[in-house]
Order: C-alpha cells, then sequence, then structure tokens
C-alpha cells in the first residue's frame, strides 16, 4: 500500500511549500528505512537509482534529503554518495551535495568529514572538484575545528590550480582552522585592491568586537556579514547588542533594515521604547515597519505607552505616507484611545492628516479604511463634546470623516456599515446637522460608491 502510495506521490509536482517539503521528506525517509522503498521488487533497487531517478518536479531536492537523513545512522551512505561523486556518474552532482547537507544538519557532521578526508581530491574533475567547494563553502562552518582544519590541510595544496573556488571554502573553514585562515588571507591578498575590500568583514570575525572599526567605514557587504555575527552573539555580549543596535541608522537600506528586523524577539524586555521610537525618523519604509511591529510586541508583553510616547510616534509619523505604516500606526493609536479615553492632540492630527494622503494615492482599501473608520471612531466617541472641542478641530475632524467615507468602497470594508454608523452616530453628539448637510453635498458621490 505505502509503495502504491509513493508511486503515485512520485507522478506529481510538489508545490513550493517548505513545510509540505520537510513532511514528504520525512514520509520519504521512513519508507526507505522500512525497507519499502528501495530494495529488490521495490521502487527503486538502489541507493544510487533512489537518488538520481528523475520524477516529477521539487522531487529530486527531496529524495536527496531523505537520503540524507537516512545516512545519519548508516555512514555507508555517506560514502557510497561521495564514491559517486569522485566517479563522475551523476548527472545532478548537486543532488550528491543535498545528500551530504541533510546529513551534516541532522547531526552527522563528523561522518561526513570522516569519509570526505579519505577522498582523492586529485582524481576530482574539475567540475566535481567544484561541487566538492561549493558544499564546503555552504556547510564548511558546521564541522569541528578539528575536523576544519584536517580539511583545510587537505585542500591547501590544490590552492594554486583553484583559487577562485577554494576562497570561499578557506573562509568557511577558517572559524577555527589556522590553516584555512592562513589560506584565505593568502588567496584574498592575491586580488585586485578593489576585490580584497569586499572580504573586510569578514576578516573581522578573527578580531574581538571591541577592536572592530566604526560601521559607517564599512562597506554594506562587510556590515551585512558583521550583522549576522552580532546577533548570534547578542546573549553573551554588550558589544554586540550596541553593533545591533547602532546598525539599525545605517546608510544601507538592506543593513538598516535587517538590524531593525525582530528586535523584541532579540532583546526581549531590554529593548528601550525610546530607541524604537527613534527607528520611526529613518528615512527607509522597512525599519519604521520594525520598529512599529516592536511597539506592537512590547504592548503585547504588558509594556504601557504613556500619552506622551503615544504623542512622540505621532509626531515622527505625521507626514507618513506608506500605507502599510499608516495602518500599524493607527492601529496602535485607535487601540490606546479606547483603552484610556483620550486623545493627545498631535495623535488626532497624525490619524487624520493620514487619510487624504492616502486617498490621492488611491492606497484607501478595505484594510486601511477599516482601520481609519476605527481610529476615527475612537476619537470622536472617547471624549465628551467640551473635551473634544478642546482637543480636536473639530472642522478639520469633519473633513477627514468626510474625506475617508467618499474614498472608500464600503462594500471592501469588513463590519463597514456597523462601523460608518458608530462614527457618524459619536458625530451626531458633536454637530447635529452634520449627517444632513452631508448626504445633501456627497449623495451623488455615496451612490457612486455603491451605498
Amino acid at each position: 500500500m505505502q509503495e502504491e502510495l509513493l508511486t503515485v506521490m512520485l507522478q506529481h509536482a510538489l508545490p513550493d511549500d517548505v513545510e509540505l517539503e520537510n513532511i514528504t521528506v520525512q514520509f520519504l525517509a521512513t519508507l526507505i528505512k522500512n525497507g519499502t522503498a528501495i530494495g529488490t521488487e521495490k521502487h527503486w533497487s538502489s541507493w544510487l537509482e533512489a537518488l538520481h531517478q528523475v520524477n516529477s518536479p521539487g522531487w529530486d531536492v527531496v529524495q536527496a534529503r531523505a537520503i540524507g537523513l537516512c545516512a545519519v545512522e548508516n555512514s555507508k551512505i555517506i560514502a557510497l554518495v561521495l564514491q559517486d561523486l569522485l566517479d563522475g556518474n551523476p548527472s545532478e552532482p548537486q543532488r550528491n551535495s543535498i545528500v551530504l547537507s541533510e546529513a551534516i544538519r541532522q547531526g552527522a557532521a563528523a561522518q561526513v568529514a570522516e569519509k570526505l578526508l579519505q577522498c582523492p581530491f586529485e582524481q576530482l574533475t574539475l567540475a566535481y572538484f567544484s561541487t566538492i567547494t561549493s558544499f564546503l563553502r555552504m556547510q564548511g562552518h558546521l564541522f569541528s575545528a578539528e575536523d576544519q582544519e584536517a580539511i583545510a590541510q587537505k585542500l591547501r595544496p590544490f590552492a594554486p590550480e583553484y583559487p577562485d573556488r577554494l576562497r570561499p571554502a578557506f573562509d568557511a573553514l577558517a572559524d577555527h582552522s589556522v590553516t584555512a585562515r592562513e589560506m584565505f588571507r593568502q588567496l584574498v591578498a592575491e586580488l585586485p585592491v578593489n576585490k580584497q575590500t569586499e572580504y573586510e568583514g569578514r576578516f573581522l570575525r578573527f578580531l574581538p568586537i571591541t577592536q572592530h572599526p566604526p560601521q559607517e567605514t564599512l562597506n554594506k557587504q562587510s556590515q551585512l556579514f558583521l550583522l549576522k555575527l552580532y546577533r548570534a552573539e547578542v546573549a553573551t555580549s554588550q558589544q554586540a547588542v550596541e553593533q545591533i543596535l547602532q546598525a539599525t541608522h545605517s546608510k544601507y537600506k538592506e543593513v538598516a533594515i535587517a538590524a531593525s528586523q525582530k528586535l523584541y524577539p532579540l532583546f526581549g524586555e531590554q529593548l528601550s521604547l525610546n530607541f524604537v521610537i527613534g527607528l520611526l525618523r529613518s528615512r527607509f519604509p522597512g525599519v519604521r515597519v520594525n520598529g512599529l511591529t516592536a511597539i506592537v510586541q512590547l504592548i503585547n508583553q504588558g509594556k504601557a505607552l504613556q500619552a506622551t510616547e503615544l504623542t512622540e510616534i505621532a509626531i515622527a509619523l505625521k507626514h507618513e505616507d506608506n500605507q502599510a505604516i499608516v495602518c500599524l500606526w493607527c492601529d496602535i493609536a485607535a487601540n490606546w484611545i479606547q483603552a484610556y479615553r483620550q486623545v493627545p492632540p498631535e495623535v488626532a492630527n497624525a490619524i487624520g492628516s493620514a487619510i487624504p494622503r492616502l486617498a490621492q494615492k488611491n492606497q484607501l482599501d478595505g484594510g486601511s479604511s477599516r482601520i481609519l473608520l476605527s481610529a476615527l471612531k475612537a476619537i470622536a466617541q472617547s471624549l465628551r463634546t467640551d473635551q473634544f472641542i478642546e482637543t480636536v478641530d473639530l472642522v478639520l475632524f469633519k473633513e477627514w470623516v468626510v474625506t475617508l467615507l467618499i474614498s472608500i468602497d464600503l462594500i471592501r470594508v469588513i463590519n463597514g456599515e456597523a462601523g460608518v454608523i458608530d462614527l457618524l452616530s459619536a458625530l451626531y453628539r458633536l454637530d447635529s446637522v452634520f449627517i444632513l448637510r452631508l448626504v445633501e453635498q456627497e449623495c451623488p458621490m455615496f451612490v457612486q460608491r455603491r451605498w
């Protein structure tokens, strides 16, 4: 039954879904281990046939990963896959590399290194030598210090002949291998000067963070590389924390966005709200989104925003015209206003002034319209009439309401009718003739908008 199911599955392409791929790898590995998939009169007659048989799209990776998973418990598979690579038989040598990579990820790094060190590299053709070095470039950092050094020494004689292929391999092995570090420096020194600067950050990982130069003096590639290093060391190094926070202000968009991602999961309660609010002044929208996301996470974990802090956020975003950012910000503000029954003037102005900007850019879709309706409703419902007049410009507020109502497609707004009714009811308390004037002046537009 299982073999028949496998036959049917192999006839269908796998969708591009990581979770489904992982499940399928586990399923296929189970069939292989229990003897259902490989053997006499089975779907595949051998390990290598299972590895290289061409099936529907997506199965090449699944077949290779499943064999790699089995190799964790059977080092003979590792030797077989490496020998297959040495023989130069496979039409897709990348599949052999996937097997080895999966075995390493699943805990068989020592076994892979042992078999790799037994390979006669001098017998490899250029194409398959490149496959081995590409594999080392991706997985070499996962080997133990002893294995990194042994592999580096084995590769060293080939450096004069294959400098470009071995440079990244030595780089991957250089974390704990003196030989690899030496060869990496030597091969980089042979490059033109303008190319050498691309590797500056990679050499800095061999120095304590306290000896790293200011980030603004480094190129983008170096900053991105070091950012990964700092994130890995943030739990044990205050210097790493400081470097990440500094990187959020990088002049390079990719660096600043990467540095500002997942700040709360990284720092937890140590994350300063004042620092995060500062990110909202970044010129990069991605950084501002990350900053607001961190604020939401802080609130969800029990951080109580003060009116002054919400006002600072409003001031930072008072000219915002990015739809995603406006939605995040207005959602935060609406929830705060409803909870505290207060409306700081700058907050009201920041919410309201965003409406004509989004309307002008035709960005008042169902999602943004719903959030802005909720925000205006929260403002109108949260204050007594005398408080509202003291806090919010009523004339301006009514203009925001009109602009929003004539710009949205109410059918596309979830619970839109109820939201509009609540908003207009709250406005009636403030201006009893507003609804009448609204209907008289904007009725044709409402009809056009299918109200």
